[in-house]
């Protein structure tokens, strides 16, 4: 039976780093195991799609919330990478690093090591190389992840940029600068037209031969003896197989981590002997402190055929694509979302919590040929805003003992009077921004339902606008080996047992101050280091 150095688990935003990083030592053999398939460039790697991915079964995992009061008592779809990538595959490629306090925040809550001053050189490394209009950045030699500020020119990304001007925002230089609020281009992952996920950017060319990459393989459990992580049990075309490794690192994201674990019997003890799993070891953090950034959207018809409603057509779309592909040029190698904001929802607040995002359009996410069908959706936009910093808290449990069953995602959202008060706060925001005389030429029907000036029916009405953004964090948060509420170490190993670390999304004690994918692959890059010493 083979053995490795490391085996890393899940090749998403922060796996697929761990292990490219890992191998660059050519007497350390690395095995890198994915559950879904390798990276299609010509459909992952086309910026514009990041919407169609997400909400078809190409590559993703799609489990659903339970029920959730927050949300009118609704269950959401949960999608995330599952392929080559991960969601770094799939996701909206806006870069945000966050705030500096939020990582200072990180070390006081037991993760040492992780302030703003030791994770910023991470952050700096990745960027190297970096475009030039992405001013924070620096140059330098390849792995790394190229950035670009969003060019694009839809006339309803000036009127918005206008709006914030209008309403008295300031104007943001680089959301990555520190302090910087108001309106402003987002930063993004994009090269030449093409998506620059971690497989685009740490795993693609020719791999390093002490680098193994096997795509399909499912964890189903981790073998764990006398106190020590020994092998990975991973099914692949149906069947089921021991990987041994002297290390083992789970890089499977905030959902299917802890799922993992607990299959494990690393978890709640309570929890694992109710559904027959044998207890490891008692961590009850495991699962617990969900967090994720639940946004409020509203939509506007269009009075100006300039939305992206031409490119749903599927004849366009196809052309589109290639056109990307191809060239690298055309609506179809951006991302759609260029523009947004970071402001206060009140003046008392220390820092920015609220984030605004534009769309130049509306989609059903299915596309439609002209002559057969009728379009969906009329020309539109729409505007959506989150708080940045929540106070509720979810928690991920198992259905039963296996692997098979998908979790349960117990998301919480808006379980606080303070979750809600600030995003009807950034529901007044959005308003107020449409309402401007930049949006004049150009804004049409109202397509949400109005939002009361009455907090409670106000509540009421937002619970029915609310989508998760897709940033699920914290389920093995970080922290002392004394709080009973954390399962790793800042050294990332999994309390209590030996040769076994956790790099992904759900180490994060606290939620970072924007998108999430870029504090995901800081981690990764931070554990390449910690376990190199």
């Amino acid at each position: 039976m083979d053995h490795w150095d490391v085996i890393v688990v899940g090749a998403g935003a922060a796996g697929a780093i761990v292990a490219s990083r890992l191998a660059e030592d050519p007497d350390r053999r690395v095995l890198l195991l994915e559950a879904g398939g390798r990276d299609l460039p010509m459909l992952h790697g086309v910026p514009i799609l990041t919407g169609f991915l997400a909400n078809h079964d190409i590559g993703v995992w799609r489990d659903m919330t339970e029920p959730d009061p927050g949300l009118g008592g609704r269950s959401i779809a949960w999608p995330r990478g599952r392929v080559l990538g991960g969601s770094s595959s799939i996701n909206g490629m806006v870069w945000m690093r966050g705030r500096p306090a939020d990582y200072d925040r990180w070390a006081a809550a037991g993760a040492a090591g992780w302030d703003w001053r030791s994770v910023g050189p991470a952050f700096e490394a990745l960027e190297r190389g970096t475009a030039a209009n992405a001013p924070h950045a620096r140059s330098a030699p390849l792995r790394h992840v190229p950035l670009m500020r969003h060019d694009g020119d839809n006339p309803l990304f000036a009127a918005f940029l206008a709006a914030g001007d209008q309403a008295g925002h300031p104007r943001a230089d680089d959301f990555n600068a520190g302090g910087q609020e108001g309106f402003g281009r987002f930063t993004v992952n994009i090269r030449d037209g093409r998506r620059m996920s971690s497989a685009a950017t740490f795993l693609r060319g020719r791999r390093p031969g002490n680098l193994t990459v096997i795509t399909g393989a499912t964890a189903r459990r981790l073998r764990v003896a006398a106190g020590r992580a020994t092998a990975v049990v991973a099914a692949k075309g149906g069947r089921e197989r021991d990987y041994r490794g002297s290390e083992i690192v789970l890089s499977c994201g905030a959902v299917n981590t802890p799922k993992l674990l607990m299959l494990s019997g690393i978890g709640p003890a309570g929890d694992l002997r109710r559904l027959g799993i044998e207890v490891v070891r008692d961590l009850p953090g495991v699962g617990a402190n969900l967090q994720d950034h639940v946004f409020a959207r509203l939509t506007y018809e269009c009075r100006q055929p300039v939305s992206l409603q031409p490119f749903t057509r599927l004849d366009r779309a196809v052309l589109g694509v290639a056109r990307a592909w191809a060239f690298g040029s055309g609506v179809a190698a951006r991302t759609p979302f260029a523009v947004g904001f970071l402001l206060r929802s009140r003046a008392s607040e220390p820092e920015p919590d609220i984030e605004g995002l534009f769309v130049p359009g509306l989609s059903t996410y299915k596309p439609w040929l002209p002559l057969v069908q009728r379009a969906p959706l009329p020309h539109g936009f729409g505007v959506s805003a989150y708080q940045l910093r929540p106070e509720s808290r979810g928690r991920i449990t198992l259905r039963s003992a296996d692997a098979e069953d998908g979790p349960r995602i117990v998301a919480n959202y808006l379980a606080t009077e303070g979750d809600r008060r600030a995003l009807r706060a950034g529901v007044r925001m959005l308003e107020e921004v449409i309402a401007q005389p930049a949006f004049d030429a150009f804004r049409g029907r109202r397509l949400a339902p109005d939002v009361p000036a009455d907090p409670i029916a106000a509540d009421a009405v937002i619970a029915q606008l609310c989508g998760t953004a897709y940033h699920p964090v914290g389920t093995c948060r970080m922290g002392r080996p004394d709080d009973p509420s954390s399962v790793t170490g800042p050294d990332l190993r999994v309390h209590g047992i030996e040769n076994l670390r956790v790099a992904d999304a759900s180490v994060m004690p606290l939620m970072t101050s924007g998108n999430t994918h870029a504090p995901s692959m800081m981690i990764g890059y931070r554990c390449a280091d910690l376990m190199c010493g």
